[in-house]
């Protein structure tokens, strides 16, 4: 199941993030949209897992750990803003909250619907 959490997490990559990349780079309704296309995804694969928890939103977000370095190695230097990169690292480490709270979500729902049966 890492392996289609994985798997998940790069087509999340290209499907939704991409198409965001046309938007204005400012634009305050990027990482709303980012953060619930997480949090949904990591419910859904919470739920499908035969023994889902936590741990799968990790493996949903670890493609965009992966890819970090050749971001920072091949990308324009810019300014150094504090201010702004941690306003970067939080909403990244939000990315990975919600990836992990809706795997987490969705195995608790399986596992209910189970006990109800």
């Amino acid at each position: 199941m890492k392996l289609k959490a994985f798997v998940a997490g790069v087509v999340l990559n290209f499907v939704v993030l991409a198409p965001l990349g046309l938007l204005d780079p400012e634009s305050w309704l990027i990482m709303p949209i980012i953060i619930i296309s997480y949090g949904i995804s990591g419910t859904i694969l919470g739920y499908i897992s035969v023994n889902g928890n936590w741990r799968l939103g990790l493996w949903l977000v670890a493609f965009g750990f992966l890819i970090l370095p050749f971001h920072i190695l091949f990308a324009d230097p810019v300014s150094w803003d504090p201010e702004r990169e941690l306003k970067g690292l939080l909403a990244h480490a939000t990315i990975v909250v919600a990836a992990c709270l809706g795997a987490e979500i969705g195995a608790v729902i399986k596992r209910n619907r189970l006990k109800s049966r």
